[in-house]
């Protein structure tokens, strides 16, 4: 993966720690794969996360559902955990 796709995320974590500090803790969320045909597979969310690490962010957030996927799931009532309490999306 390069890094030139995560040239904005980089970035700004750099004009963070330049306004507020080195010390300053950064939490940067992603999400660490896609669950569709041609999206982020696991192995290229890990290497986000190495690269963000190397950036300076302070902690990882990593979501494993997207968008499109939550909407789905809601539209047939259910989850990827299939909780009840995931049932009320």
């Amino acid at each position: 993966m390069k890094s030139a796709r995560l040239r904005f995320a980089i970035e700004c974590v750099q004009a963070i720690k330049k306004g507020a500090g080195a010390d300053f803790p950064i939490i940067y969320r992603f999400g660490l794969t896609h669950y569709f045909k041609g999206g982020r597979e696991i192995e290229e969310g890990l290497e986000i996360a190495r690269i963000m690490e190397a950036a300076g962010v302070a902690a990882l957030s990593a979501s494993l559902k997207t968008d499109l996927l939550t909407r789905e799931l809601a539209r047939r009532g259910g989850s990827a955990t299939g909780g009840e309490q995931d049932r009320h999306i």
